[in-house]
């Protein structure tokens, strides 16, 4: 029988699946992986392994979790604060875009300019550690 036809640059898994395939098998590992790390340190706590007062049993946190999100309004905390970030997202798009075209549209304030953003431009050495990280 003759493989699938693969296209340029496709992954394809140790098992001959494509990548991306519906595989239910990594979302029930780490569901599962979740849970045991959830009884683990229930148990641990009850056995008095593990102080309560600096670590709440998990079973009291998820008992609580619903009071918490309804009397603390979180829904609305969490419209309110988006809400905010899309408005600094976009006046920072009006100023950054505006002088942008200011800039470039006057040579005297662009070079007027130069130097301070040169001033400010970090070095190159102080990115090693994100492209490091990655």
């Amino acid at each position: 029988m003759r493989a699938p036809a693969r296209e340029p640059g496709e992954v394809i898994a140790s098992d001959g699946a494509r990548a991306g395939s519906s595989s239910w098998g990594a979302a029930l590992l780490g569901g599962g992986t979740l849970v045991a790390a959830g009884l683990l340190l229930e148990v641990a706590l009850r056995l008095g392994f593990i102080n309560p007062f600096i670590i709440p049993p998990p079973s009291s946190v998820i008992a609580s979790l619903w009071r918490v999100v309804s009397e603390e309004n979180i829904p609305q905390r969490f419209l309110m604060t988006t809400g905010e970030a899309l408005i600094a997202g976009v006046m920072i798009t009006v100023v950054g875009v505006g002088a942008g075209l200011l800039l470039r549209r006057w040579t005297v304030l662009r070079r007027a300019t130069e130097t301070w953003v040169a001033a400010t431009w970090p070095p190159r050495r102080s990115y090693s550690p994100i492209r490091c990280s990655w």
